[in-house]
């Protein structure tokens, strides 16, 4: 749960955020809200720049200060502070950012793996859950293992995918069973998951049922003003594809023969 609303913590990517500066995660409907009152009360550092402070600690981000202005690494640099006493979750949040090349750090799956498994030592259940993400296609006992543990944690996207391993593996009573668990805390993949098992004929009517209510009750518990608020700033998947289309229509708009001449000079170069 959300250490600031008290309410089950939603599942969505973007729903809600990790704060290096105190180690805390916080839903995204706080964090909009602490914007909204810096912006209502005027504190802003510039014309356009809300000073957003932390809604958990206070703490305001040190990449506004006078001694890091314009540091692009510093979000990093406050990871590995929490590293240096031994928190789990930036451990595993600095792993996930050297598996995908993310805030300037470089591309680098030995280092993602390293800082996965340290975070799976300390107990993180996220920890434990991306290792899990790593050891699919390599080792899938190993996998099943970390996945075992983050749903033992609470993790239901570890136990989600835990039902997708017995699924392909032919035990679909189990899968039902992971399924049915994660779907009564609101997960709306295991939902996506037992509704094709009904399509199947894996599922009766009166199981499809109940997971259709159990899953409206959780989602209703995680409800707010505030995420609702939240939700609509945050780009949908429509707007995000339009982006993309917007995006390359402009960028056909610029191509010709001799730029691609150009640039084809330039890697030789």
């Amino acid at each position: 749960e959300c250490p600031i609303c008290f309410l089950p913590m939603p599942y969505g990517a973007y729903d809600s955020t990790y704060q290096a500066c105190c180690g805390k995660t916080i839903c995204y409907g706080c964090r909009v809200a602490t914007i909204k009152v810096a912006a209502d009360a005027g504190t802003t550092k510039s014309k356009n720049l809300v000073v957003e402070k932390c809604p958990f600690c206070r703490a305001i981000p040190s990449t506004i200060s006078s001694e890091t202005v314009g540091d692009p690494n510093d979000y990093i640099v406050r990871l590995k502070k929490r590293m240096s006493v031994g928190d789990a979750e930036a451990f595993w949040m600095l792993g996930e950012y050297y598996s995908k090349g993310m805030y300037g750090v470089p591309q680098n799956a030995r280092k993602a793996f390293e800082l996965l498994s340290k975070s799976a030592d300390l107990g993180s259940v996220e920890g434990h859950c991306h290792l899990a993400d790593h050891c699919v296609g390599i080792d899938l006992v190993k996998a099943k293992y970390h996945y075992e543990l983050a749903a033992i944690g609470g993790s239901d996207n570890a136990r989600c995918n835990l039902g997708v391993l017995d699924y392909q593996s032919g035990d679909f009573v189990r899968a039902r069973k992971h399924w049915m668990i994660s779907v009564m805390r609101g997960h709306d993949a295991s939902l996506e998951n037992l509704k094709l098992m009904y399509v199947k004929g894996y599922l009766s009517k009166d199981d499809f049922e109940k997971a259709l209510r159990a899953h409206k009750d959780s989602q209703d518990e995680m409800k707010s003003e505030q995420r609702d608020q939240a939700k609509k700033r945050t780009p949908s998947k429509d707007d995000f594809e339009k982006a993309l289309r917007a995006h390359k229509d402009s960028q056909d708009e610029m191509k010709s023969e001799q730029r691609d001449l150009a640039k084809n000079l330039r890697k030789q170069r």
